[in-house]
């Protein structure tokens, strides 16, 4: 055996025995690791990309120069180089996970909310927003990086600080828009300026916030279903009452607001029903010009014209009461406001038909339904 063939030997001998050393040698501790330690890290891969991953225990982070699938548990042993683990082994792993209950949301990044926000490392599959979840995970930064996860159903009630889809009623558009949900009012704020038509059903999901018997909800999408049939009442019939921004109508028990008119004239109504009042969808308004005279055939209770000569006239309690007579029918005309009028001026009024003393009286509302040597049409 040559001189060189003896050096080979022995080399391969010490290099052999160094890696049984190595071999045998038990990881340290990352806390604990210099440059060349062999070391054993657990932790969560909370990014990765390449050859590149980080693993976290959440408390600790380290890079790991191996792929690795993002929010699966590993054990990592390797040598310790460049601050980070050059992989000599790598298998499934087991930590200590800190687990959150609450509503699944995506906003600019997706989160939990419990109702407190906890912004997740990365979205769930499957999981749609406000769905309420199990989140097992470890912190990587500000971020929880989600290791388990199980849907544990949706809220069929709002709760404050929670996201909540529920289907209802327009009521009043625009933006803020008032929304019918199982006889409750929501108030339900748009974005983009965006705005709600009356009468649409429509879909909504939002963060809610809830005060006493108040629902508000800052949508952050909806979708409209079409439109509220069963909301929805038509029909036509004379204005019994004229208020500041409605007017009464003989057929609806509410006020019907978006239209205008006089005591007498005909609605013909498209109208949403709401707590207090019909909204006017679609109406067609037709003067009271042609409505006859029902001095010799009274109502009461109904909407009537009365036009005649002036027999008498008399204040009474704070009202005028006017007797008016033609063709031998005779009726009284109550209204409360001072009005000049004398026997044998002719009298036209509009209004609804009551009793006084058990006689048939016209209740007047007002100077514009009652005219003195003039026709009210």
């Amino acid at each position: 055996m040559q001189i060189r063939d003896v050096i080979y030997l022995l080399l391969s001998i010490v290099f052999l025995g160094l890696a049984l050393i190595v071999s045998n040698q038990e990881p340290t501790k990352l806390s604990d690791a210099s440059e060349g330690s062999l070391v054993e890290f657990v932790g969560v891969c909370a990014y990765s990309s390449g050859d590149f991953s980080i693993l976290t225990d959440g408390q600790v982070s380290v890079p790991v120069y191996s792929y690795l699938e993002p929010g699966k548990v590993y054990r990592v042993v390797g040598i310790y180089r460049g601050k980070g683990i050059k992989p000599r082994e790598i298998r499934e792993g087991t930590l200590e996970l800190e687990e959150y209950i609450g509503a699944y949301w995506v906003d600019y990044y997706p989160s939990i909310l419990t109702p407190k926000k906890i912004k997740l490392r990365f979205g769930l599959q499957n999981v749609t927003p406000g769905d309420i979840v199990k989140v097992r995970g470890v912190f990587f930064g500000s971020r929880l990086v989600p290791v388990e996860y199980e849907k544990l159903g949706r809220l069929r009630e709002p709760r404050d600080g929670f996201p909540f889809n529920f289907t209802g009623v327009v009521l009043y558009g625009g933006n803020p828009a008032l929304m019918l949900w199982e006889n409750r009012s929501v108030r339900v704020y748009l974005r983009d300026n965006k705005t709600l038509t009356p009468g649409h059903r429509v879909s909504v999901l939002g963060i809610t916030r809830v005060s006493g018997s108040r629902i508000t909800v800052y949508a952050s999408n909806f979708s409209i279903l079409g439109i509220a049939d069963e909301m929805i009442v038509s029909g036509g019939c004379r204005i019994s009452e004229v208020l500041d921004d409605r007017v009464k109508v003989e057929c609806l028990d509410m006020p019907l607001s978006n239209v205008t008119g006089r005591v007498g004239d005909i609605v013909e109504f498209k109208a949403l029903k709401r707590f207090r009042d019909y909204l006017c969808l679609s109406c067609n308004v037709t003067q009271r010009a042609t409505m006859e005279n029902m001095i010799c055939h009274p109502e009461i209770g109904k909407v009537g014209r009365v036009s005649g000569v002036v027999e008498e006239a008399s204040m009474k309690r704070g009202s005028l009461l006017i007797k008016v007579s033609k063709n031998g029918c005779k009726v009284l005309v109550k209204i409360r406001e001072q009005l000049n009028v004398k026997p044998g001026d002719k009298l036209d009024a509009f209004g609804v038909f009551s009793t006084y003393y058990s006689n048939p009286v016209l209740i007047v509302q007002g100077r514009e339904d009652i005219c003195v040597n003039s026709s009210c049409n």
